[in-house]
């Protein structure tokens, strides 16, 4: 069981750097002037999916 939560952790951490690399990736490509509404609406829905890792 402590391996099946393990990996379930592991997974929602990975989902949630590569949403913000996404996301930086994003500024650094709009010449640091803001974050385009892609990554802020997938990073949006990944939080709706994880409510634990905004702490609701």
């Amino acid at each position: 069981m402590s391996n099946e939560l393990d990996s379930h952790f592991l997974k929602q951490r990975d989902e949630a750097l590569q949403m913000l690399k996404d996301v930086l990736d994003n500024y650094r490509d709009n010449n640091r002037k803001g974050i385009g509404m892609g990554p802020l609406f997938k990073a949006t829905e990944l939080l709706k999916k994880y409510p634990h890792i905004n702490g609701k």
